[in-house]
């Protein structure tokens, strides 16, 4: 498994690895993704516009996708809670894994890819959110060393449960 920066060749692996995600989503009756076709081909165009963009490569297939944003993120700027670290800080954002590769450290990739460049960028700390009823990711945050830190308020008025990793 090696890590890239996405480029729009990589756009159909990614769009199946969201839509794996969102039929997840909707099997386990978790709101999350299920409306206003979020995250769809224009945030995804965006995301490698933007170079945010990175994918997990297996045997030349896209197996995971990912937004890996160094800059700040206006849904981060209000929090229920407090966060850990003040300072710049880089964001996961959209981690949607292939099912038969989940379990396999393909999301992990992303995770140490951002605290590898955050910190030699800077970064004071990593911060991430997911919704709370998405357990399966709650549990991978937090195996990876993320403190719960409260409620923020995403872009479409959604609450979303907001972590952070201190570097």
């Amino acid at each position: 498994m090696r890590l890239v920066m996405a480029d729009e060749h990589h756009l159909p692996g990614m769009l199946a690895c969201i839509e794996a995600a969102r039929a997840y989503f909707k099997e386990k009756q978790i709101p999350q993704w299920q409306s206003n076709h979020y995250p769809g081909r224009a945030d995804l165009c965006a995301d490698i516009a933007k170079k945010n963009a990175y994918v997990v490569i297996e045997a030349d297939q896209v197996i995971a996708t990912a937004a890996i944003q160094f800059t700040q993120d206006p849904n981060y700027d209000k929090i229920d809670g407090a966060w850990i670290c003040d300072g710049k800080y880089a964001v996961i954002h959209r981690i949607a894994v292939l099912p038969k590769w989940k379990g396999q450290q393909a999301a992990a990739l992303f995770v140490a890819f951002a605290k590898e460049k955050g910190k030699t960028i800077g970064c004071k700390s990593l911060r991430i959110d997911t919704h709370c009823q998405n357990i399966a990711m709650i549990r991978f945050i937090e195996k990876c060393g993320y403190r719960y830190c409260g409620v923020v308020v995403v872009g479409d008025g959604t609450k979303r449960n907001a972590y952070e990793l201190p570097l």
